[in-house]
C-alpha cells in the first residue's frame, strides 16, 4: 500500500493534450470552412437586387398598361440553312388589327452558356409582321425577349423556341 501512494509527482496526465487536440482540429475545420464559402460562389442571382425590389410597383404597374393595351405577339425562326435563319415577329393589336408602325427589338438569349446572346433590330415587311435574318451559333434552347415600342406604348414579352441545325441540300 505504501507503493501505490508513493506514486511520482512529475507524470503528467495525457488528457488536457486531447482537449487541445479537440479544439485544435475544430479551429482547422473552421477555418477551412470559413476559406471555402468566401472563394466560392456568393449566390446572388440578380445584381442591384434591392433596388429591383424597391422597383417592383414600378413592374407592376408597367405590366398593367401592357396588359390594358391588349397587344399580342407570336415568334417563330424559320432555319433557312445551318443555323441561318429568319426571325418573324406577328404583332397584333386588341381589335384584332396587325400593329403597324413599331420599333421591335428582339434579343436572342441562349439560357445555358453565356457569351452567345444576340440583339437584333427587326423591319416590318408586311402589315404587322416584322422580320430580321438571324445566325446562331449553337442548336437547341433560345429565349426571345420582344421589346416592341409604338409611341408612348410599349410591350415585353418571352418567348422559347428550339432550333434543330438544318442540313444544306
Amino acid at each position: 500500500m505504501v507503493m501505490a501512494m508513493t506514486q511520482s509527482p512529475n507524470k503528467r496526465s495525457i488528457i488536457p493534450y486531447y482537449f487541445v487536440a479537440f479544439f485544435l482540429v475544430v479551429l482547422i475545420a473552421n477555418i477551412i470552412m470559413i476559406y471555402i464559402a468566401l472563394s466560392s460562389w456568393t449566390g446572388l442571382e440578380t445584381k442591384n437586387h434591392y433596388v429591383k425590389g424597391l422597383q417592383y410597383n414600378e413592374a407592376l404597374h408597367a405590366q398593367a398598361k401592357q396588359d390594358a393595351l391588349g397587344w399580342t405577339s407570336q415568334a417563330s425562326l424559320e432555319v433557312i440553312s445551318g443555323l441561318s435563319g429568319k426571325l418573324i415577329v406577328q404583332m397584333g393589336q386588341a381589335d384584332g388589327e396587325p400593329l403597324t408602325h413599331a420599333s421591335v427589338l428582339v434579343k436572342i438569349i441562349r439560357p445555358t452558356h453565356h457569351g452567345f446572346d444576340q440583339d437584333l433590330k427587326l423591319v416590318e415587311t408586311t402589315p404587322g409582321q416584322y422580320e430580321g435574318q438571324v445566325t446562331l451559333p449553337l442548336s437547341g434552347n433560345w429565349d426571345l425577349k420582344q421589346i416592341v415600342v409604338r409611341g408612348e406604348d410599349s410591350f415585353q414579352k418571352m418567348d422559347r423556341i428550339f432550333v434543330e441545325e438544318k442540313a444544306d441540300q
